[in-house]
């Protein structure tokens, strides 16, 4: 992906229109009768128009067409032999939920992009409607002293919202880039309301999220190469500290640190807060309970139970949501312990291999980007509603095709040359 930006292009309207999806979808979508059905319908088409208008467009991106296209199969398939699992097409968090919040379009929306930076652009102009459409959203606690959301088919009156926590995410992300990269500090202002929004409203996952992002900043951000060897030990140290800041981590160490019989008034205090009027259960929201489930399930099915086989067993102890709330549990419990695994390993050999291979800075920094937001899939969300997966996806593939594609023209050009020379043609 080289090249100078040109003009506005329907390209451009589709990545800012996804990433601004939040704004569109609440102001207007979701006000308006089958307003989700007409935002899939139009998103939908605008890919295939830009897809279209493309020279060659059908064949340079055939993959977008593959990849739905095995989705498709592979859902089809999970629910035609598996009656029983068609309660996901339309509950809440299933395949219709999927479909209206258009987080698999992130694929398209990132791989018809020409150039890193003209995806860094857009994501500019969408983060700017993405964070005015937030900061309206936090007057609600501002003056109630409560959020009021609709969940389940309930209204419910809640001193935190995870939705908009994680939501802000995208935001803080791309405007520290923007503060480190174009030396605008007054963006760090936001940022910091952002992140005292996250603390009182949002999730501590989010936090965690966002310091995985400014270590990868950190390590990579102004770098060009790194050794295989630090590379992991840094990837394993990051999957260390999110586990000790998650509930079971965080849990465990303190625990371990109180029985060495060190004092501190944090463990003591945190300890007092995880197991005091409420349990680790109801302070974790029910992910002891769901791991446990899980790990049961990934043990008596080592081959699998398919796309969505493992939720209606969550569902049925009282978790709604009805996934893991961890990405590599959904997958081994979903695809087995050996194809899971190996989309595991994949998953961490794309992001150290575009690391190693990438010579472009803003490519580096949109993979930490999406690395970052993608976090949220270790703590909550479920990947076939999450947009981080595919927009991982895309920027791999966008990596490596088109430096393909370009050996593939220059390959062939030398070819014809030879040829030409030869006086063979």
């Amino acid at each position: 992906m080289t090249g100078r930006l040109k003009k506005f292009t329907l390209n451009d309207l589709l990545c800012i229109i996804f990433f601004a999806l939040p704004l569109l979808q609440n102001f207007f979508f979701n006000h308006v009768p089958h307003g989700g059905y007409l935002l899939l319908i139009g998103l939908v088409g605008l890919i295939g128009l830009v897809i279209v208008k493309e020279p060659n467009g059908l064949v340079r991106y055939a993959d977008v067409l593959v990849l739905y296209g095995l989705m498709a199969v592979l859902l089809g398939a999970a629910f035609w032999l598996d009656p029983a699992r068609r309660i996901w097409l339309t509950r809440d968090f299933g395949v219709k939920t999927a479909l209206l919040m258009c987080g698999i379009f992130s694929y398209p929306a990132i791989r018809l992009q020409k150039t890193p930076e003209q995806l860094f652009r857009n994501l500019k102009i969408a983060v700017v409607l993405r964070g005015v459409y937030y900061a309206y959203m936090v007057l609600e606690p501002i003056r109630k002293g409560y959020w009021e959301y609709e969940q389940f088919g309930v209204i419910k009156r809640s001193p935190s919202h995870m939705t908009w926590s994680y939501g802000v995410l995208l935001v803080i992300a791309v405007l520290s880039i923007i503060a480190l990269r174009e030396k605008k500090r007054i963006l760090f202002v936001p940022v910091g309301f952002g992140l005292l929004g996250i603390l009182l409203y949002g999730s501590r996952g989010t936090i965690v999220c966002y310091a995985i992002g400014a270590a990868l900043y950190i390590l990579f951000g102004e770098r060009k190469q790194l050794e295989m060897k630090k590379l992991v030990i840094i990837l394993v140290a990051l999957a260390f500290v999110a586990f000790v800041f998650s509930d079971l981590g965080a849990n465990t160490v303190a625990l371990l640190v109180q029985r060495t019989g060190i004092k501190s008034r944090f463990i003591t205090s945190y300890l007092n807060m995880m197991q005091g009027d409420k349990s680790m259960d109801s302070e974790s929201n029910g992910r002891d309970r769901i791991w446990a489930l899980v790990l049961g399930i990934i043990r008596e099915h080592p081959l699998g139970v398919g796309p969505m086989g493992h939720r209606t067993a969550i569902y049925r102890i009282g978790i709604k949501w009805g996934y893991s709330h961890n990405l590599f549990l959904d997958w081994l419990a979903e695809y087995g312990v050996i194809f899971g695994s190996m989309m595991i390993f994949g998953l961490f050999f794309m992001i150290i291999r575009i690391f190693r291979k990438s010579s472009s800075l803003m490519e580096r920094m949109l993979l930490i980007l999406m690395i970052t937001v993608s976090c949220e899939m270790l703590f909550s969300a479920y990947y076939w509603i999450h947009f981080g997966i595919w927009a991982l996806l895309a920027l791999y593939v966008n990596h490596f095709k088109e430096k393909w594609q370009q050996q593939s023209q220059l390959e062939l050009k030398d070819v014809v040359q030879v040829l030409v020379a030869e006086e063979v043609i």
